[in-house]
């Protein structure tokens, strides 16, 4: 059960989850990220998915970027069924459970990848309607390709995904499972000690929001593999959002960083010309992800990334609206970040 912090705020710790965000990482590794990389414990982590590149087989490699993929992360898509089933505690028990669930349901939840929002189950049996949907998302050609062949042989997905989970559990996370499960606890002390300013730093939401204007309900699961990243999952019907937040930025809320140290990520965030252009076209007027994602013709997933490192800088905020979550660029710390540069450089 999640244990409740405060207004709309909980925190629960999650195995399952973690090792979904380590199949991606494994996925998303390049051995050219290793200059952005400085600190003692992220080197450590970048060496060892270096030797998972190179010690885990092909074949497996193939399926972990099959569901895993950063283009796509049909594997995260997985987040609200596992948790609204109550299977997110236990590995064994939740992979016990997948084998259970109808292959279809599986697959259905790989259209709701990112932003893209799959709201007429009815469609599913009809190939034509499928195939035309999965043309209008923001996924890329290549994942688009691949989302229509999981949707034709969906018993088979459900298998291979399943032997993918099960090999990333047995091979790479239960000999870490001791550890991990320790940090998980440190994190959930440390969350409960944050205050609710700092809490709506995680999601980002606007500051000014009133509580009853916030989802009914935010789950807050630390992840030690998704580092200072943090992503997550809304679920409309429920008004419910699961934020899986890694350990490192919940240090940062607790330990502010030097300015110094803060404006060279603000320096290497808007260095990269997808994130100036969602930040251009945040500032004509809020948007939600999937509709960013189209007017910038980018796949979800890669605005969910950019976002990542948006809001971990509280360059953008969110705000609910409705059954939508709406981004909207912090135009008071994005001002402060630039003349905090300016003092450092003059």
């Amino acid at each position: 059960m999640a244990e409740k912090l405060s207004n709309n705020f909980y925190v629960a710790r999650s195995p399952v989850f973690e090792l979904l965000v380590l199949l991606v990482q494994i996925s998303e590794f390049k051995t050219v990220e290793k200059e952005t990389y400085q600190k003692q414990e992220t080197k450590r982590l970048y060496d060892w998915f270096k030797e998972l590149q190179q010690d885990l087989s092909t074949d497996l490699l193939e399926e972990i970027n099959m569901f895993f993929h950063p283009d796509s992360f049909f594997g995260l898509s997985l987040i609200e069924m596992i948790y609204l089933h109550n299977q997110h505690h236990d590995i064994e028990k939740c992979l016990a459970f997948l084998k259970t669930v109808d292959a279809k349901q599986i697959v259905s939840s790989f259209f709701n990848t990112g932003h893209n929002l799959f709201n007429n189950e009815s469609i599913f049996s009809n190939s034509a309607k499928v195939h035309k949907y999965i043309q209008n998302t923001t996924l890329p050609n290549n994942e688009k390709s691949k989302l229509f062949y999981l949707y034709f042989d969906a018993e088979n997905t459900q298998e291979k995904l399943i032997s993918v989970l099960q090999q990333g559990y047995d091979l790479i996370y239960r000999s870490n499972s001791k550890q991990l499960e320790t940090s998980h606890v440190e994190a959930i002390e440390k969350i409960k000690s944050l205050s609710v300013q700092q809490l709506n730093q995680i999601i980002r939401f606007d500051e000014n929001t009133p509580f009853e204007k916030l989802p009914n309900t935010i789950i807050i699961i630390p992840s030690y593999y998704h580092h200072s990243k943090t992503v997550f999952s809304y679920d409309t019907d429920c008004d419910l959002v699961i934020s899986i937040t890694g350990i490192n930025l919940i240090e940062e809320l607790m330990n502010e960083k030097d300015t110094e140290e803060k404006i060279i990520e603000f320096a290497r965030a808007l260095s990269d010309s997808k994130r100036i252009n969602i930040i251009q076209e945040l500032n004509k007027q809020p948007r939600y992800g999937y509709e960013l994602a189209q007017r910038l013709n980018l796949s979800s997933p890669t605005i969910s990334h950019h976002m990542s490192i948006l809001f971990r800088l509280g360059l953008v905020t969110t705000t609910k609206f409705e059954n939508k979550i709406y981004y909207e660029v912090n135009k008071d710390k994005l001002k402060q970040s630039i003349a905090e540069m300016i003092d450092l450089l003059t």
